[in-house]
């Protein structure tokens, strides 16, 4: 009798929390799909978005918000979709930091510098508001124009050896 009554009191228990098992109350990392309706990875049909696309893009709008009060969340919309990163990585085939995610997601064919990316990250935070290379990539009289973006990374080295392409 014993055994039967824990029995009920742990189903009775767990199925309560169930809900609890359904994701995170910080929110899923995973996606259905990406933004084109696209699977990243057709096995598991999930995609984590790129930590380090994202992590580098948010510091980049940030450095321009703290130079420039620009709003972050347009910044970060139209860094990701700006067309030109190739013209400045020039080892990718991919325009914008949305295909470079996507071809993150879906292949293992861009390879990430740990060590670049963390001084690549660590340059672009120390950008000097009145530094050429920032004043070259936005211009305060276009604040909604992100067409020369791509030139912060310009900043150091590190930036511009971040990500490469891999055969395989």
């Amino acid at each position: 009798m014993k055994k039967i009554s824990f029995l009920l009191v742990s189903i009775i228990s767990l199925s309560s929390c169930q809900k609890m098992f359904l994701g995170t109350d910080t929110g899923n990392p995973f996606n259905d799909g990406l933004s084109n309706g696209q699977d990243c990875n057709k096995s598991t049909k999930r995609c984590l978005k790129n930590p380090y696309i994202l992590t580098q893009v948010g510091h980049m709008c940030r450095r321009l918000n703290a130079c420039f009060q620009n709003d972050e969340a347009v910044c970060n919309r139209n860094i990701l979709s700006q067309t030109g990163l190739n013209d400045v990585l020039t080892s990718l085939s991919v325009n914008t930091y949305s295909l470079l995610n996507n071809k993150y997601n879906q292949t293992d064919k861009i390879k990430v510098d740990n060590q670049s990316f963390d001084k690549c990250i660590q340059s672009i935070d120390d950008i000097d508001c009145s530094s050429d290379i920032l004043n070259s990539a936005y211009i305060i009289e276009n604040p909604n124009d992100y067409t020369h973006i791509h030139k912060i990374l310009f900043v150091h080295a590190s930036c511009l050896n971040t990500y490469s392409e891999v055969e395989r």
